[in-house]
């Protein structure tokens, strides 16, 4: 999922460039390519530095970075998937379309720039509005399907009759005339 969000960032931040009309910018594909090496290799340079960083403690006592520090750090990152994936494919003699190092970390540190803060505050948010417009139209039809199969076994077959029991449950905050008269009429009372 990283190395997915380090490709969108030097897509993005190369395509912003070359639409610009700027010299030195690649095709999305070479892009694509540089943020996945990158990010491989900068993921364990971060790996390496995060215990270092300042931490503090949210309200169920467990320890997080500051919001400023990932943002940073996000940024960083970006730069260095662009400098580190162009330079390691550079080296192999990868045919990149021109671009050389510090072009790829402009890139890297524009992707950033503009993605990092989406995806530090806005990312989470619009993951859970996905989550909850997609899960509760499907978690309403499984209640609806267990409650299917419960009403459906209590039912008994006979040779001649078949029956089912089902309960319906009625609710009041005071003595309603309508609702005592619609209680008395119900069966089994």
């Amino acid at each position: 999922m990283l190395i997915f969000t380090f490709r969108c960032v030097r897509l993005t931040g190369n395509g912003i460039l070359r639409a610009a009309h700027l010299a030195h910018y690649t095709s999305n594909a070479s892009a694509a390519y540089i943020g996945a090496v990158g990010s491989l290799i900068s993921i364990f340079i971060l790996a390496l530095f995060t215990p270092f960083f300042p931490k503090t403690y949210d309200e169920e006592g467990r320890e997080t970075t500051p919001w400023y520090i990932r943002l940073c750090t996000y940024l960083l990152l970006c730069t260095l998937s662009g400098t580190i994936g162009c330079a390691v494919l550079l080296h192999n003699h990868v045919d990149l379309g021109g671009i050389d190092v510090l072009h790829a970390t402009r890139a890297g540190a524009l992707g950033g720039a503009i993605l990092g803060p989406g995806s530090t505050i806005i990312v989470p948010w619009v993951i859970s509005a996905v989550f909850i417009f997609i899960f509760s139209p499907i978690w309403f039809a499984i209640s609806m399907g267990a409650q299917w199969v419960l009403v459906r076994s209590s039912e008994s077959w006979t040779d001649r009759s078949h029956s089912y029991s089902y309960c319906y449950c009625y609710g009041t905050r005071g003595d309603d005339p309508e609702i005592n008269a619609e209680l008395a009429n119900l069966p089994g009372r």
